[in-house]
């Protein structure tokens, strides 16, 4: 084992050669901050793909957004009242 591998395994020294000693860094600090925002904004990139998945298999419609269809069509002239009645009982239950 090299002293300089050996230093960076000492937890003691590590902290030390790693900020003061340019040649130990993998990359300059400017680097690993762009690659720490670029790795961010892919995580929230996949998270919402993730959520609109899931959203979208779910069909995750609330009963307020169903009620709030119903009375869409009931206004339109599509369902009769009866029908808005049994589509809100149904959204509801």
């Amino acid at each position: 084992m090299t002293r300089s591998a050996a230093l960076c395994k000492d937890r003691e020294w590590s902290g030390y050669w790693q900020s003061h000693v340019p040649v130990f860094r993998r990359h300059p600090p400017w680097v690993q901050h762009r690659m720490a925002e670029r790795s961010a904004r892919q995580s929230q990139a996949i998270q919402a793909q993730q959520e609109s998945y899931i959203k979208d298999v779910a069909g995750t419609n609330s009963p307020a957004d169903q009620i709030a269809q119903a009375k869409k069509l009931l206004d339109s002239g599509a369902i009769t009242q009866a029908e808005y009645e049994s589509m809100k009982a149904k959204a509801l239950s």
